[in-house]
């Protein structure tokens, strides 16, 4: 049993069969026919460079730092505790990651802003 993929970015038809039950043929493996070796690189080319770009995205820094509790309650002026309040209340948004809170820097500021208005 063959199941045939057709792929039409290429010049010329490339199709590839892909081998379910012949037996001189493992399951996974790929038969690519009326391809140059040209034509398989750049499909290489472009799918690698996909997956890198999505990886390169991923792990790029954070533009908005995150603030360990006890700096976050030294620049709002406030005590553990009240920091810990602001949370629960949803007057700033903790994050959670490894047992550690968090707040983000755009989350202190905006505060800090929104309270000079006062």
């Amino acid at each position: 049993m063959v199941d045939r993929k057709y792929i039409c970015n290429f010049a010329p038809l490339i199709y590839i069969d892909m081998y379910m039950t012949d037996n001189t043929t493992p399951a996974n493996s790929v038969l690519i026919q009326g391809a140059t070796l040209a034509d398989i690189e750049r499909m290489v080319d472009r799918a690698v460079a996909k997956r890198l770009e999505a990886f390169v995205e991923a792990i790029k820094p954070h533009p908005d730092p995150l603030i360990k509790r006890v700096d976050a309650a030294k620049q709002l002026g406030v005590s553990l505790p009240t920091l810990d309040n602001y949370g629960k209340y949803g007057i700033l948004h903790p994050r959670h990651c490894g047992g550690r809170v968090y707040y983000a820097q755009s989350d202190i500021d905006r505060y800090l802003f929104s309270a000079k208005k006062y």
